[in-house]
């Protein structure tokens, strides 16, 4: 502790660092959003003022929370993280981006199919009206020729056939995953600011 408090004595008041320990070296106050005294911690309200709240208004100000919190630069101008003041704080996200999903594509295809058999059957005709008629009859009973059938076509199928769809493909949805915060690997210390 004795090494801490040295290499952080030469500190300026409002500067904030980092701790391996969970009390913070004496001259200095853990960065946890605490409201505390005007006139207890001249310099450092001196040096951040209400910047990160104005306390009770008259007799307090508040130090930055820091707690839970990666630091960012300020940009202060450079354009890289527009629109932001000293002390502000931002939430997490992501830059926009896309993700590319297919499937395999089938394809140029069809579908086989038939269609159940008839039975062995054969169709009347009337030679007189010509209802029905086929070149390929034989005449029924023999009287006048009237009533005749076809001749007998079996058992047998007939064949049936379907449209190709052609190639395709399908849509896809990518599911969601993750936890509840967007961060890198990191190991937690105190931040802890100088008075």
């Amino acid at each position: 502790m004795a090494r801490l408090i040295a290499a952080a004595s030469g500190a300026e008041p409002g500067s904030v660092q980092t701790f391996a320990s969970a009390a913070p070296p004496r001259g200095w106050l853990k960065a946890n959003g605490a409201a505390v005294s005007r006139a207890e911690f001249p310099r450092l309200f001196a040096a951040i003022g209400t910047t990160y709240g104005a306390g009770d208004g008259a007799t307090t100000f508040n130090l930055p929370d820091l707690r839970g919190e990666f630091v960012r630069g300020l940009d202060d101008g450079r354009g890289v993280d527009t629109g932001r003041g000293l002390g502000t704080a931002q939430g997490d996200a992501f830059k926009s981006h896309d993700h590319a999903a297919s499937t395999n594509s089938t394809g140029s295809h069809g579908h086989s199919g038939s269609i159940g058999t008839d039975g062995n059957h054969r169709h009347a005709v009337n030679k007189k009206t010509g209802e029905g008629t086929s070149n390929n009859f034989s005449v029924w009973g023999g009287d006048s020729g009237v009533d005749a059938y076809t001749h007998y076509a079996g058992n047998h199928n007939h064949s049936l056939s379907i449209n190709s769809n052609g190639s395709h493909s399908h849509t896809v949805s990518v599911g969601n995953r993750g936890g509840a915060e967007t961060r890198p690997r990191n190991v937690a210390l105190l931040y802890c600011i100088k008075t």
